[in-house]
């Protein structure tokens, strides 16, 4: 899974939380999660992105770019109605 590095900073900033306090919650370097944050890093291991989404208190898809689209809830986007066929 590849971290979304942005998503990641605008979260933890939202939350009034700093690089220190997201290194000693989640264990991991301070340099590691802001080369994380910068996407630098592009294939942490699974376990690591988790616990910055644990700590975070996210849903993996809120951190992370999935091919699936799907809300924070985990609930696919509505589909759009196919259009009915002209009839002539």
């Amino acid at each position: 899974m590849r971290p979304n590095g942005p998503a990641i900073r605008a979260i933890r900033k939202a939350q009034n939380l700093s690089l220190r306090g997201l290194q000693q919650q989640t264990g991991l370097n301070r340099g590691y999660l802001s080369r994380m944050e910068r996407g630098l890093i592009r294939q942490p291991a699974d376990d690591q992105v988790r616990k910055v989404a644990d700590v975070l208190a996210v849903p993996l898809a809120a951190i992370t770019h999935e091919e699936n689209l799907s809300d924070q809830n985990g609930h696919s986007p509505p589909t759009r109605p196919r259009a009915a066929e002209d009839p002539s």
